[in-house]
């Protein structure tokens, strides 16, 4: 029987051991691209979404925009009619009902 070349073995584990540790870190780098990669795509859902708010709410501001100045375009009208040509609401009391 032939003995153990120590020497050798040591060499084999020596390179066993890189072997492994290159791997180790390769397999790191790419669990940190790879979780990387996935908080880009997240922020990008979180962008669309913030995105389809911020449109949301233009259109709600553009809306209320347009009430307040048909509102205060009424309250005009009412205030020249009260106050320029003499009208008013009418009361219930000035209602004439018509029949035939």
């Amino acid at each position: 029987m032939k003995g153990i070349d120590w020497k050798w073995n040591r060499q084999a584990m020596r390179i066993l051991f890189l072997g492994v540790l290159v791997a180790a870190l390769f397999t790191a780098m790419a669990v940190y691209k790879v979780r990387d990669q996935y908080r880009v795509f997240e922020l990008g859902q979180e962008l669309s979404e913030e995105s389809r708010k911020y449109t949301e709410l233009n259109e709600t501001q553009r809306k209320l925009r347009l009430e307040i100045s048909a509102t205060k375009k009424v309250e005009d009208i009412r205030s020249v009619a009260e106050e320029k040509l003499g009208m008013k609401i009418p009361q219930e009391s000035d209602y004439i009902v018509v029949t035939q």
